[in-house]
């Protein structure tokens, strides 16, 4: 796998933010889990549980509760879902990327208020928001959609988006985790895939960190960005600017869709079970 090299500026950014890597908790029991949204305003992790194959159309996925001290506060709080995978706070609402459907769901009550199921929506799999605005991507159709006010819509079809994962919304543009080339039937890729930049303007895409893994969470961390490599359990910090990045942490493959806030990045893996935080202040 190839490695970007780091600028002294950026080295020392990452360095910084390194130093005092330490696993705080892992919480065993959860059934593959893909992502961890943390929910401030309610003092709460929200964990997605795919429940056996990441393409299910089963109905058995659910979302789990779990405080910040990795606590479980609720095992089962929304059920009857496929395969829900990224999920994003949008107002009073989680939105869950749950295969060909988007959930909109009642923070609170864990009451689902809206499903949108499109045409061609095939796996969609992440979620950010920018304002009253999401952006979800589908992995197999190279595409980004749009939800606003109760609509969904494709936003952006592009092979060049080379199997989009992970979405982080970042000013006036979308850094997009793309998976690579090549995907084969075990995720493994021909080609390694990195971060993209893609304009909120005119939909332009540009390279940031290419040939970086098979990168499945984009989380902001200050200044830089902390990635994951569903294959390798790498842990990678890259600088959005200037694409520089270092690997930081190797865990176990299944590394999914990470989170941060406050300078832990908690950590689901999808086989292993188990859900953690990871301390890099």
């Amino acid at each position: 796998m190839n490695r970007i090299i780091l600028t002294a500026a950026a080295s020392l950014v990452i360095a910084a933010s390194s130093a005092q890597a330490q696993m705080l908790w892992e919480t065993e029991g959860f059934d593959t889990p893909e992502s961890v949204l943390p929910d401030p305003a309610r003092d709460r992790l929200i964990v997605s549980n795919v429940v056996g194959q990441p393409d299910g159309l089963d109905g058995e996925g659910y979302l789990s509760l779990v405080g910040y001290d990795g606590s479980v506060i609720d095992p089962v709080w929304v059920s009857h879902m496929n395969a829900p995978k990224g999920m994003a706070l949008l107002g009073s609402h989680v939105l869950v990327a749950d295969m060909d459907t988007l959930r909109v769901i009642d923070a609170i009550t864990g009451e689902v208020v809206e499903a949108h199921s499109p045409d061609g929506a095939v796996f969609l799999n992440d979620i950010t928001v920018a304002g009253d605005v999401a952006f979800v991507t589908d992995m197999m159709t190279h595409t980004i959609w749009r939800y606003k006010g109760g609509e969904m819509s494709p936003w952006l079809t592009e092979p060049a988006l080379s199997h989009p994962n992970g979405i982080l919304s970042d000013g006036g543009r979308l850094i997009v985790a793309s998976w690579g080339q090549g995907l084969a039937q075990d995720f493994t890729t021909e080609r390694p895939g990195g971060l993209l930049s893609v304009s909120l303007t005119d939909q332009a895409i540009s390279q940031i960190a290419p040939d970086l893994g098979n990168i499945d969470g984009i989380a902001g961390f200050g200044e830089v960005l902390v990635v994951s490599d569903w294959i390798t359990g790498e842990l990678h910090m890259v600088d959005p600017k200037t694409g520089a990045a270092e690997t930081v942490a190797t865990l176990s493959a299944g590394l999914a869709d990470i989170s941060a806030l406050d300078g832990i990045v908690y950590l689901p893996n999808m086989m292993s079970g188990k859900v953690g935080a990871l301390n890099l202040r």
